[in-house]
C-alpha cells in the first residue's frame, strides 16, 4: 500500500479534513491546521468501528501530530504493522 504516502490518493471529506479507507469500517484520517505562524501542522488518526468482546464500539487515535510528510510516513508504519 505503497499509495498510502502519496497525499494526492486521499480523499477530501471537508477543507482541511482528509481520510484513507482501508478496510470496511476503518480508516486513516488527517486533519489539516495552521499554528499562529501560518506553519502547516498536521495531526494523524485511525478511526474505525472494532468489536471487543461481542461489543462494537467506535474509536478515535492519535497516531501522529507534526508536519504533513511525517504525518504520512507514521500511517504508513501503522498500517504495515498492524496489517
Amino acid at each position: 500500500m505503497n499509495d498510502i504516502k502519496n497525499f494526492e490518493t486521499w480523499t477530501k471529506v471537508t477543507k482541511g479534513y482528509y481520510r484513507y479507507v482501508v478496510a470496511a469500517k476503518a480508516c486513516y484520517e488527517i486533519l489539516i491546521t495552521f499554528d499562529d505562524e501560518k506553519t502547516i501542522i498536521a495531526v494523524a488518526y485511525i478511526t474505525g468501528d472494532w468489536l471487543d468482546k461481542d461489543k462494537n464500539y467506535f474509536s478515535r487515535e492519535v497516531i501522529y501530530e507534526g508536519f504533513l510528510k511525517d504525518c504520512l510516513e507514521a500511517v504508513a508504519r501503522d498500517y504495515e504493522q498492524n496489517s
